[in-house]
């Protein structure tokens, strides 16, 4: 799963996907209820700029480039307040000059911006009295998603829905639960398939 997690997005700058599997946490502490009987995650991270540059962008990524758009014409306007807005002069709508000016502002921008979004996949055990297991039996619990959180990474922000936004940070419909005796049973070739769907389901 990590692999092919690791060659879905260009923007991915971690060479060594495996490296960033790591066992989910049992034990609970301050501030952390387990709710699985652990696990494997994989978090790999992906570069808001060069995701801007390539001009293919995952929708909700898309949706934050659009915009830190605005804030770059925002601040294009306050350092150069007689010149058209920064919008019309990438599309060249004031020349070619502007056009240049206005893209080389654009790029030293998002040059200056080290900002990025994570890839996830995670396998979990649920054993019988787990909060999400539904048999009574052990399962395998398995997603993979999108997480918007830019540079921190939290799938939920409990503080975001004081100030009316949605909590939650993440984006993918694959969830699979499986008897753990199938699961362990499944053939290499019941297994591939199972990553696939995983793939094709990410925005």
């Amino acid at each position: 799963m990590a692999e092919a997690l690791g060659s879905y997005d260009d923007a991915i700058f971690e060479y060594e996907p495996h490296k960033r599997v790591e066992e989910i946490e049992t034990e609970a502490r301050d501030g952390f209820i387990p709710w699985t009987s652990g696990g494997y995650e994989v978090c790999l991270p992906a570069s808001l700029s060069h995701a801007w540059g390539s001009g293919s962008a995952p929708e909700p990524i898309q949706k934050i480039i659009d915009n830190e758009t605005d804030l770059i014409a925002d601040t294009w306007k306050q350092q150069y307040p007689d010149r058209p807005p920064f919008l019309e002069c990438v599309l060249g709508e004031h020349g070619q000059e502007l056009e240049e000016q206005a893209q080389e502002y654009e790029m030293e921008s998002w040059q200056g911006d080290d900002s990025c979004y994570f890839w996830k996949a995670r396998v979990m055990f649920l054993a019988p009295g787990d909060p999400q297991n539904e048999t009574g039996k052990l399962e395998v619990y398995l997603d993979a998603y999108l997480n918007t959180d830019l540079n921190y990474g939290r799938d939920h922000i409990s503080w975001l829905r004081c100030h009316g936004s949605n909590p939650n940070q993440t984006v993918g419909t694959f969830k699979r639960t499986i008897d753990a005796d199938v699961f362990a049973s499944m053939t290499e070739e019941q297994l591939d398939a199972l990553v696939t769907e995983a793939i094709k389901s990410l925005p």
